[in-house]
């Protein structure tokens, strides 16, 4: 089972970063399909799988946030790439605040990633 939701959450994370980049892209040059429905349903899709493979995978490794706290700083972390992300491609009324919200939301997901891999807390 673990190798599982970890592939799973793996391939959810890339998906999500790809999608966040079409969707900065499409705003960013004003391109026809950031209006496409399909572009703004995926993002709560990828996120919601992001989360239920996070919580398999805390299931499976018997891991409490409370206690290792780089559990809680990945969470941290993905709230902030989500927040981000809606800043570049949600509420940005300009292209600088757009390019803003898209570097720190991949800012963040290298930092996410990096605790991930590191199991090392970010403070």
């Amino acid at each position: 089972m673990y190798m599982m939701f970890k592939h799973m959450h793996y391939l959810v994370v890339s998906l999500s970063a790809i999608v966040l980049t079409v969707q900065f892209v499409a705003h960013y040059f004003d391109l026809a399909v950031k209006d496409k429905k399909w572009l703004k349903i995926v993002p709560h899709i990828l996120y919601t799988l992001i989360l239920l493979t996070a919580l398999g995978l805390l299931g499976t490794l018997k891991l409490n946030p409370f206690e290792h706290t780089w559990v809680m700083h990945k969470i941290l972390g993905f709230v902030c790439y989500v927040a981000l992300g809606a800043l570049a491609y949600k509420y940005a009324r300009n292209n600088g605040m757009r390019i803003l919200g898209y570097i720190g939301a991949i800012a963040w997901l290298l930092i996410t990633v990096n605790i991930a891999i590191t199991k090392t807390p970010l403070f």
